[in-house]
């Protein structure tokens, strides 16, 4: 069975199938906190390099607590994409994930925090990884791919579709549908039109890749030809003229 996930902001995640994972916002829960041990850490007599002045057993215990407090969030969000990784293996066969430029998305400074509370890269390395043991084929679609843009029900893609707009609204068909469910089902639907339905290998003009299960440990990979790493072309031989005789 081919699913599509198309993770956000709003929703941690939105499958094509219509289920919603919410967004559990640890750091947006752990931010009062954060800010009031802030306030407690500026009130301690802190390291100063100017006056070489040491900090003091206060300041380093308020410090220990905002490290903890930084810890229980990561582990928290780590846990959960755990959690929602494994359940996708174990339910489906085929996973299809954008290809997200995350590092772009944080120049946003308004979205930056919320971004990066979510773990996008991190779901996808446990993704990638997961799908290795389980044996489940996993499909990143290209990033300039429209898959908020496109109609789900006729195929028309928008020529413009801002981010405050969360239902889409097609022009042509008039399908009202959620932004993100749109997006999740053009995803899945990209694997059934480039392999032909069945979600197996894909074709060479696919807008996708594939993720390749690495070899096992113990395997030795064999050496290259070339111990410089670059391609050595071969030469092609040519036809030898007769020489002109005088």
């Amino acid at each position: 069975m081919v699913v599509g996930v198309d993770l956000g902001v709003k929703s941690l995640a939105v499958l094509s199938t219509g289920e919603v994972i919410a967004n559990p916002k640890h750091l947006e829960a752990a931010q009062r906190r954060l800010r009031r041990l802030g306030r407690q850490a500026t009130r301690r007599h802190g390291p100063d390099r100017r006056t070489r002045q040491q900090p003091s057993n206060r300041w380093h215990r308020t410090q220990t607590r905002i490290a903890q407090l930084h810890t229980a969030v990561a582990n928290a969000r780590r846990d959960g994409l755990h959690n929602l990784s494994t359940r996708l293996m174990r339910t489906f066969g085929t996973i299809v994930i954008e290809d997200l430029h995350v590092a772009g998305m944080l120049c946003n400074r308004r979205l930056a925090r919320h971004i990066a509370g979510v773990g996008m890269a991190e779901f996808r390395r446990q993704i990638q990884y997961k799908a290795g043991w389980a044996g489940v084929r996993v499909h990143v679609a290209d990033r300039w791919f429209p898959s908020s843009k496109t109609c789900s029900g006729c195929g028309a893609v928008k020529a413009k579709l801002r981010l405050s707009e969360r239902t889409y609204t097609c022009d042509c068909c008039g399908l009202v549908i959620d932004r993100d469910l749109n997006a999740a089902r053009n995803l899945a639907a990209l694997v059934s039109e480039v392999t032909g339905g069945d979600g197996g290998e894909l074709r060479r003009d696919s807008p996708m890749e594939t993720h390749v299960r690495p070899a096992p440990r113990g395997q030795r990979v064999p050496p290259r030809e070339d111990p410089s790493g670059q391609r050595r072309h071969r030469k092609v031989p040519t036809q030898d003229t007769p020489s002109q005789v005088s």
